[in-house]
């Protein structure tokens, strides 16, 4: 069940600048990051909906709270049914 003694926890997107996502900026491709993020999670990389996934199953936060403020919420019940898409529209 949800731990009600936590007040706060941060869901975090991690980022590395790489020769890949450097050259995105630089060519004005933002739009695409997020696919490069999710790649990057061998690097330490982490995206919006990893971490509010990582919350929910380690009962910091609830589903409802992570849908509410995640950025793609079909992307969060997607992955939360262990269903991921390589597609840069989810992030």
């Amino acid at each position: 069940s949800f731990r009600e003694d936590i007040g706060r926890v941060p869901a975090v997107e991690v980022m590395w600048i790489n020769a890949p996502i450097r050259k995105l900026i630089q060519e004005g491709g933002e739009a695409k990051i997020p696919e490069l993020i999710r790649q990057g999670e061998e690097e330490g990389m982490q995206s919006w909906t990893k971490s509010y996934v990582d919350l929910i199953r380690a009962e910091l936060i609830e589903r409802k709270v992570a849908r509410e403020f995640a950025p793609n919420k079909d992307a969060l019940e997607m992955a939360l049914k262990g269903i991921s898409f390589r597609s840069t529209s989810f992030s």
